[in-house]
């Protein structure tokens, strides 16, 4: 009876184990830009090839870098530079936000942040 009981369990270790890494593989991280609310492009977070994106916002632009399932902002026209200096992003929910271009960059898939506003 306790070898049945421990080999049920261990096939249902074994099952949840393959449910979980087939949910996460089936999920594909996208980067959204956004100007204010204003969808600007989309690209997988992971992708064979780096991808290099201009901006254009408020007060000038952003030049955004998706490569190796990392995204930044490596050039900003604002003053601050505080978008610039954030660096890398990879997780579901992580955004860079260049406040005064009102530039927003989000990582989002099937378990990602929703946002219910944005400032204008």
């Amino acid at each position: 009876m306790d070898r049945l009981l421990l080999l049920l369990a261990l096939v249902s270790v074994l099952g949840a184990w393959q449910w979980v890494q087939t949910s996460v593989a089936a999920s594909t991280p996208m980067v959204h830009i956004y100007h204010g609310q204003t969808l600007l492009a989309s690209y997988p977070l992971r992708s064979d090839k780096a991808v290099h994106y201009h901006a254009q916002g408020d007060v000038g632009g952003a030049e955004v870098v998706i490569a190796a399932g990392h995204v930044r902002i490596i050039h900003s026209t604002c003053t601050s530079k505080a978008c610039v200096l954030s660096g890398e992003h990879e997780h579901l929910g992580d955004m860079i936000a260049c406040v005064p271009n009102r530039i927003l960059v989000l990582i989002e898939g099937e378990k990602s942040l929703q946002l219910d506003a944005v400032s204008q």
